[in-house]
């Protein structure tokens, strides 16, 4: 071995290996905002398929043959309704067996907001929205972030949008 070429193969291993960990910053860098988008798109999901329970409890409650709930009930109250809190969000009720309702919490990284009532989504009757009102479903991870927008409309149209109304 001539001694211009000592250290060469030694070179070839840094470059090799520094390619190797840049390849793979840039594989993580993507998966932890797939990881991010994934865990908002699943909350959403839930919200929305709990927000449609709710909404379709509302339109059915006022029958009492099919025994849903009494026509004495105090008109101030709503039947079902999902209270949100940032990190977890309820399903109340009210009816003939005292619905407690079930609480659903978000995934770790996962927070809820809302500008407009963070109240609750409330439905009439007829399936109405009480209020209009957006639901910011989000996570954040260092610089990387995940949104959705829940949106219910006056007439009880509830959509999914990744971009505030």
């Amino acid at each position: 071995m001539r001694t211009s070429e000592e250290g060469f193969s030694c070179m070839e291993v840094l470059v090799v290996v520094g390619t190797i960990l840049l390849v793979m910053g840039s594989a993580a860098a993507v998966g932890e905002k797939l990881l991010l988008e994934a865990a908002v798109e699943y909350e959403t999901a839930c919200l929305v398929s709990d927000l449609r329970w709710v909404q379709q409890h509302n339109r059915t409650a006022s029958d009492e043959q099919f025994g849903k709930f009494p026509a004495a009930r105090p008109t101030t109250t709503d039947d079902y309704w999902v209270r949100l809190h940032r990190t977890d969000y309820e399903v109340r009720g009210y009816g003939y067996k005292k619905f407690k309702g079930w609480t659903h919490v978000c995934q770790p990284m996962v927070f809820l907001g809302s500008p407009v009532n963070i109240e609750g989504a409330r439905f009439k009757e007829g399936g109405n929205a009480r209020k209009v009102m957006t639901i910011h479903v989000y996570s954040e991870m260092g610089t990387r972030r995940a949104d959705r927008y829940v949106i219910i409309d006056a007439a009880g149209r509830i959509r999914v949008d990744r971009k505030p109304p």
